[in-house]
């Protein structure tokens, strides 16, 4: 979820990542590096603008605090702009999006010993994604409703609506996102070796309704509610 901005660095390294990045990493990692704080004070700005009202705003204001200390905020918004869809069941529109993420970075260099810390606070209220209907009447959503004709679609590459901007959704499409994050990284110079140290405490919750059938019928949707 986090904005491709303010970030030095991208790796994407192929799985399996065991041996370097622990046993989950089976599938392989991407590896996000943001810049560190620098020594004067800087500030980088990006806005975009898209029709459906979209609007997308990054921020990031470096300035220093002492010799030795660091600092760096950044502020990233996204608004509008998903709403190119509509619902013919319920007369909504769809895929709106809306988060905020901000951020607060130190960095402090003392001999030896390098340490970043990171607070970040990210919330999101986008809508949960619309989905289409493309189960044909051979299918388990069209034999279990005993619907009409008209619930199911034409053919594998024609939704139930008959158009890829319109759908047939009866459930809540509400969704609400909210993490709080703490990094902090320590880094330790001796005689040519480096060992590093990374801490990192994160608290999220999350309240988000799918309907999986993309259907109007109620046939399978879920609320998910989890920290």
């Amino acid at each position: 979820m986090q904005v491709l901005f303010d970030f030095e660095q991208i790796d994407v390294a192929r799985g399996p990542q065991g041996t370097l990045e622990g046993a989950p990493n089976l599938g392989g990692m991407v590896n996000l590096k943001r810049r560190n704080p620098t020594d004067e004070f800087d500030v980088d700005v990006r806005a975009s603008f898209g029709n459906y009202r979209r609007r997308e705003y990054d921020v990031a204001v470096n300035f220093p605090i002492t010799k030795s200390i660091a600092g760096k905020i950044t502020y990233a918004k996204k608004e509008d702009g998903g709403k190119y869809m509509n619902n013919v069941t319920i007369d909504r529109s769809e895929n709106k999006e809306d988060r905020i993420a901000t951020s607060v970075a130190l960095q402090a260099k003392f001999g030896g010993v390098t340490a970043n810390y990171i607070y970040d606070d990210e919330q999101d209220d986008a809508d949960t994604p619309a989905l289409l209907n493309l189960s044909t009447a051979s299918d388990q959503l069209c034999i279990q409703s005993g619907a009409s004709e008209d619930t199911c679609a034409f053919a594998r590459d024609v939704p139930q609506t008959t158009s890829k901007i319109l759908t047939a959704q009866n459930f809540s499409n509400e969704r609400d996102y909210d993490g709080e994050y703490h990094t902090l990284t320590l880094d330790f110079y001796f005689r040519g070796y480096e060992v590093t140290n990374i801490t990192g405490v994160r608290e999220t919750s999350e309240q988000s309704n799918h309907d999986m059938d993309a259907s109007q019928i109620d046939f399978y949707s879920a609320t998910r509610d989890q920290q």
